[in-house]
């Protein structure tokens, strides 16, 4: 298929179907991938797979795509044309299930490798999407700690996990195991509507500006969830000033890692949370 049929066959395809990492390629990445087309006048094999309505999913071949059309649409005239007749190669795969394109994609991560969370995240699951929802929240547009693919939504999942494991028989760390286990639990069955509301009216508290949003790393959001979850948003103010003390403190009580011992950590929180109400009660004598 020549390049310009394929930019526009990209109308039909769904480039991030659930199981699809974001975007992930540098532009060095780009350039270098650019310089290969131009040079050789092909694109490496694109695998889609194909649906009933005749609409395709990306299965591999995303950043690619993406990082053509881009280019496609910046360039002139004169260029364009000498770009369309490039030879886009497809391999499009007919009548696969959701969980064997999951598996697909999972075997053909061989360039840039799949981080923990985008495996997590790429097998159907109500729980997941229920993060996806969090992480879309207007507090999550203010955080500044990104540092790999996913790594929000995995936060969110966190919190929910976390929530849920409070009453039921679970093991209460947040480990990629224990998570991806709580991910099959609710793979079709939806979250209990309780858990999901509270985890997102406490992060709906969290974004205030007294909180410095823009400060927080992973292990604080945690904490600052748990003390607004324990205390209420009346202690914003107190958590600002009290956030280096309580990291501090945690590690060592060896409770630093964002998945580790949330009973612990809960349970040092609500401790810090009772002092600090009783502080300001009697301030108000």
């Amino acid at each position: 298929m020549k390049l310009k049929d394929y930019i526009t066959m990209l109308d039909k395809i769904e480039l991030s179907p659930a199981y699809q990492r974001g975007e992930v390629w540098s532009r060095a990445h780009r350039r270098e991938f650019l310089d290969h087309v131009a040079r050789f006048r092909k694109v490496p094999t694109i695998m889609l797979r194909k649906l009933a309505d005749d609409t395709y999913e990306m299965l591999d071949g995303k950043q690619r795509s993406e990082c053509l059309r881009e280019h496609y649409a910046k360039i002139e005239e004169k260029e364009r044309k000498a770009f369309e007749d490039v030879e886009v190669q497809l391999d499009i795969r007919e009548r696969l299930t959701d969980d064997q394109a999951v598996q697909v994609f999972q075997d053909l991560q061989g360039g840039t490798r799949l981080t923990s969370a985008e495996v997590l995240f790429s097998s159907p699951s109500r729980a997941r999407d229920a993060a996806y929802e969090l992480a879309a929240l207007p507090f999550f547009e203010k955080v500044t700690f990104r540092s790999v693919r996913k790594d929000i939504q995995d936060l969110c999942l966190k919190l929910l996990y976390a929530e849920h494991v409070k009453a039921d028989n679970m093991p209460k760390d947040g480990t990629a195991s224990n998570l991806a286990e709580f991910c099959r639990k609710f793979e079709k069955m939806p979250l209990p509507t309780s858990e999901m509301s509270r985890v997102r009216d406490t992060l709906v508290s969290m974004n205030k500006e007294t909180c410095d949003i823009a400060a927080l790393n992973k292990t604080d959001v945690v904490n600052l969830y748990l003390v607004l979850q324990t205390g209420g948003d009346k202690l914003n103010g107190w958590f600002r000033e009290n956030r280096e003390r309580l990291r501090k403190e945690l590690v060592a009580h060896r409770i630093s890692a964002v998945h580790a011992k949330f009973k612990e950590r809960r349970e040092y929180i609500a401790k810090e949370v009772k002092a600090a109400s009783l502080s300001q009660e009697e301030c108000s004598h």
